[in-house]
């Protein structure tokens, strides 16, 4: 008499292995983790905000900046905030949705704030009117706080040494989102 074995039974004792070390490698002997602190991005960031003070002085408070997300459905949204003389002078908005199947995008929607108007869009994909001294005192004062058990803190600067992103994800759900702020450009 035969037994019929599927051919990928011999896959089961492996797979099973896997998924149980995976489980426990996250979990201490004790069953908690220890909140982390930010280590070395305490220092990055003030050598970063220095910087950034340095470069807002030497061009009088104007600048722009640019804020991107988007989601594997092929949805992104793109706000640029202007700033002339320390203020937020122009918020523009731009979102495309996924492509239709000859190419075209199914939504797109642009506007532009300018002046007493800046903020009141009720489009709620926007990033907020804000400048960027804002968003270096949200990234200082996450800094501040310890960083939650399962969770990373990341810091990222670009290539002058300005804040790109300083936020936490959860480790423990591969695709989550961030929480904290992001700048493309």
């Amino acid at each position: 008499m035969k037994i019929a074995i599927c051919s990928f039974s011999y896959f089961i004792p492996i797979l099973l292995f896997f998924i149980s070390s995976q489980a426990y490698a996250q979990v201490p002997a004790n069953g908690q983790k220890k909140q982390e602190a930010w280590a070395g991005e305490k220092k990055q960031f003030e050598k970063s905000f220095k910087r950034w003070l340095d470069l807002k002085d030497h061009h009088q408070g104007n600048y722009s900046y640019t804020r991107k997300s988007g989601n594997s459905t092929g949805f992104s949204h793109t706000t640029t905030i202007t700033v002339t003389n320390h203020r937020v002078t122009e918020r523009k908005f731009e979102s495309i949705g996924p492509s239709h199947p000859d190419g075209r995008p199914l939504d797109k929607n642009s506007w532009t704030e300018r002046g007493e108007f800046i903020g009141t869009s009720s489009d709620k994909q926007a990033h907020p009117p804000v400048t960027l001294d804002q968003l270096y005192a949200e990234a200082k004062e996450r800094l501040a706080k310890p960083i939650p058990p399962f969770h990373q803190g990341i810091l990222r600067l670009n290539e002058q040494g300005l804040l790109l992103s300083c936020f936490v994800r959860d480790t423990r759900i591969a695709d989550d989102a961030p929480n904290g702020q992001k700048i493309s450009q």
